[in-house]
């Protein structure tokens, strides 16, 4: 690693007091007793309080030797290969922490190196995949040792230097955190907004209970089957390459993760289309992702490009008595209930004849476009959040490593800090 002249470099071991393992006990999650770190509690980058474990029954010597101290760095040494190699330091919250046997503790020399540098610096080696190259691997997971941990090589700029990057960095950090909870918010206005929109509508009448729930009194149900052809696209030969790279954008189940698709990861040429099963969809059609593990299933966007499709999309072109956006976010309210009719033993998965019986509430279309007013605009705010998160996450990136190897000066920080 290329670092600026003045930096220097010690093993880790030597930028540590020490390396310890943790706790070893049965925990539970009852909230009684002494909280003890789990690997989950540092897995969104931070302390999480709500993801520790408990332990009862812990010695006077257990709760001196396992207590964390302020400036502690727990690290994941024992993980999947994305996640091994994370680092947070502890800040003092939640008060008492013990430290769990699923992560080491790492205190820091304060006379070499500032935890939350070091810990910037150990986030640089992760995402540079130095982890993985150091661990070892059993089935599910890999494992760092210790001694190689210890003979890791780490830039040690001052510790003035150290405090104005840790600064520079976490502004950036904490922005981004602002956004995301900004971002959270919004979404749940939106949950409770359509879940009012489409209980109660827009006209204050009487409501009625359904199979899909309360609707108002004059909203009529239909089966999409009733109001909409459903089909879905294929897959061209993948041993043929001349089907590939063309200049048809050619949708995925991972594509239908925003409200509207406008790219795609893959294209497919005309030889492709012709010898499979996928087609030419047009701009506008509502599509749901069909197949898929975790959330994708039962998602659904709206086809912003024209575009072929993959056999796990379904293309659901409605007739006139329904707009697009409306029934994009009513599947969107309706999703959890969409996902529970899947088939399958290992895998739930839809199919277009699930798709078909889909029940969707049907109001006017002056009503459908009331309800849909205040959800685009909400959607407005989200993508706007989304796009800011997204940019934040893209400078943090940049920055970690033009500071991390020097390129980026922290020292007119400094020299701007002493000027006030």
């Amino acid at each position: 690693m290329q670092l600026a002249q003045h930096w220097k470099i010690f093993p880790l071991g030597e930028a540590i007091t020490s390396v310890a393992n943790g706790l070893n006990v049965p925990q539970d999650k009852s909230g009684i007793g002494s909280p003890i770190t789990r690997i989950e509690t540092i897995a969104s980058d931070r302390i999480d309080a709500t993801r520790v474990g408990y332990v009862r029954a812990v010695s006077p010597e257990e709760l001196a030797k396992f207590r964390l101290q302020p400036g502690d760095i727990l690290f994941s040494h024992i993980n999947s290969e994305p996640q091994i190699g994370r680092a947070v330091v502890y800040g003092g919250i939640p008060e008492e922490l013990l430290h769990g046997i699923n992560l080491l503790r790492l205190r820091v020399n304060p006379a070499l190196v500032n935890p939350y540098f070091l810990a910037f610096v150990l986030k640089y080696y992760r995402e540079q995949g130095v982890f993985v190259g150091l661990a070892s691997r059993a089935v599910g997971q890999s494992s760092i040792n210790q001694g190689k941990l210890k003979l890791l090589d780490v830039p040690v700029p001052s510790l003035e230097e150290q405090v104005a990057i840790v600064w520079a960095l976490d502004a950036v950090q904490k922005t981004k955190e602002t956004r995301q909870r900004e971002l959270a918010l919004e979404r749940e206005r939106k949950a409770a907004l359509m879940e009012y929109l489409f209980t109660r509508g827009t006209r204050g009448e009487p409501t009625k209970q359904t199979e899909i729930g309360e609707i108002p009194e004059s909203w009529q149900l239909s089966p999409l089957g009733d109001i909409a052809q459903i089909t879905s696209g294929g897959t061209p030969d993948r041993t043929r390459p001349e089907y590939w790279n063309g200049g048809i954008p050619w949708v995925k189940t991972g594509e239908i993760r925003y409200n509207t698709i406008r790219q795609t990861d893959e294209t497919i040429s005309q030889a492709g289309l012709e010898n499979s099963a996928a087609r030419i969809i047009p701009a506008g059609t509502l599509l749901m992702a069909m197949y898929g593990q975790g959330i994708t299933r039962g998602k659904v966007a709206i086809l912003g490009i024209e575009a072929a499709l993959n056999q796990a999309c379904a293309a659901i072109l409605l007739s006139d008595k329904v707009i697009n956006r409306f029934a994009l976010f009513y599947l969107q309210f309706a999703y959890e209930r969409i996902r529970n009719l899947g088939h399958g033993a290992n895998q739930k998965n839809l199919n277009g004849q699930l798709v078909g019986s889909i029940q969707i509430p049907v109001p006017t279309q002056e009503e459908q476009d009331a309800i849909c007013r205040p959800l685009v605009a909400l959607d407005a705010k989200l993508d706007s959040l989304e796009r800011e998160c997204s940019l934040l996450d893209e400078l943090f990136r940049a920055l970690l490593e033009q500071l991390m190897t020097g390129r980026l000066s922290a020292i007119p920080l400094i020299e701007e800090h002493q000027a006030q």
